[in-house]
């Protein structure tokens, strides 16, 4: 489905991207707006393009434009689906209807048993998994690690998850510690062996299995990126599952470039109406991308009210538990966002800013939790490029800058 949107300075529109499946969200408000005399009186339009629901999320793409027909519109959504889905068909990790394995899960299939032959695409976004990890560990062990998938399937939170919207779940649907416990030993991403000559991949154990869930969207979204600017589209929102990615600036009335009117989401999980919902206002976000890991949107509630989230700790099995409640990366390629969101959140406040501030052109908005209240930091490169909402202190919300 394609929609087109025209704007005046009468009128603003706030459109708020919030996902009710991923992690990451944040709003973005838009103006439509009449051009300068020297671009010839042409209105400018917001035109979103639906991308269907690849990776068994919600995505879309809004492309600002002076003109974009129909039939344009159309061809452009028909082969930025048809890149989701080949993506898809790549690297989801659960059975889809009518049966079709992914290539991630032929890989899991033959852990143990052989190699696999793979795309190069697939030995790209697993080869960034892999350097992530090894950035990620923590006395000897990778906090972000490709190889969780086992631990993340005894927890079975697609369908817990559900089950939770409907009331609480019973402890005996949970993981045991004895379970949990016997799986850690699969988990260990120095286990894939990685053949780049052949193309092939291998997990050296029987039942270790790949979960590439916390890259492969980033991935999609700088594909998509790619696509346009291959088309000659030079200011759009990309969507996928939430994982966003800017292309261009943003222009005011005039026609002249500005930043991109970015808000970082209030990480709730109850619902904040109007300017609540947002955290703070990012600055200086032409061609970035902003992706947001917590604990406030994707979670299981037993029936004993324990909340348990699916960001897990490979040292553990269970949850991270590290005060943390958010984190937004702002950074240039979607892939590395994606993946530095889950490995920033699991490194914790202190260890996750020594990342940040030691990694190029990454900035991270953190949210961390202490009783009732809840303090927010940026890193060093937002310092001047953050604003905190204000508002959010009657709500308990600190904003404490820099942390040092």
């Amino acid at each position: 489905m394609e929609t087109k949107k025209r704007l005046d300075l009468k009128n603003l529109i706030g459109i708020i991207v919030v996902s009710v499946i991923v992690i990451t969200t944040f709003a973005l408000s838009l103006w439509y707006f009449k051009s300068t005399k020297e671009q010839e009186e042409k209105q400018y339009y917001v035109y979103t393009i639906d991308l269907g629901n690849s990776f068994q999320t919600v995505s879309k793409v809004q492309i600002v434009s002076q003109d974009l027909s129909e039939e344009e519109r159309q061809r452009l959504g028909e082969e930025m689906r048809a890149i989701l889905e080949e993506l898809d068909l790549e690297f989801n990790a659960v059975e889809r209807i009518g049966g079709e394995k992914s290539t991630l899960m032929k890989v899991n299939e033959k852990a143990g048993i052989e190699p696999v032959s793979v795309s190069g695409e697939f030995i790209y976004v697993l080869e960034k998994a892999l350097e992530v990890a090894s950035m990620s560990k923590v006395d000897g062990v990778a906090l972000f690690d490709p190889t969780i998938a086992p631990v993340w399937q005894a927890w079975d939170f697609p369908e817990l998850i559900f089950t939770t919207y409907e009331g609480p779940v019973p402890v005996e649907y949970l993981p045991t510690r004895e379970e949990l416990e016997s799986l850690l030993p699969l988990v260990n991403y120095e286990k894939v062996v990685l053949d780049k000559t052949n193309n092939k991949v291998f997990l050296t154990e029987v039942g270790m299995a790949l979960d590439l869930g916390s890259i492969v969207k980033g991935y999609a979204a700088d594909k998509i990126k790619e696509y346009l600017v291959s088309q000659n589209i030079d200011r759009a929102i990309i969507d996928v599952g939430a994982n966003i990615l800017l292309l261009g600036n943003y222009v005011n009335t005039k026609g002249e470039d500005i930043d991109w009117p970015l808000y970082v989401r209030t990480p709730s999980k109850n619902y904040l109406a109007g300017d609540l919902n947002k955290l703070g206002k990012v600055l200086d976000n032409k061609d970035k991308t902003v992706v947001t890991s917590g604990d406030y949107e994707k979670y299981i509630i037993d029936e004993d009210g324990n909340h348990y989230h699916h960001i897990l700790d490979p040292r553990t099995g269970y949850p991270i538990a590290n005060g943390l409640v958010s984190v937004s990366i702002i950074t240039d390629l979607s892939i590395l966002g994606d993946a530095y969101s889950t490995t920033v959140f699991a490194l914790g406040l202190e260890k996750g800013m020594e990342f940040i501030e030691t990694t190029d052109n990454t900035e991270a908005v953190f949210v961390l939790k202490e009783g009732k209240n809840y303090k927010v930091y940026v890193s060093s490169g937002l310092q001047n490029k953050f604003e905190f909402n204000a508002s959010l202190e009657e709500k308990n919300y600190q904003y404490q800058g820099v942390y040092r």
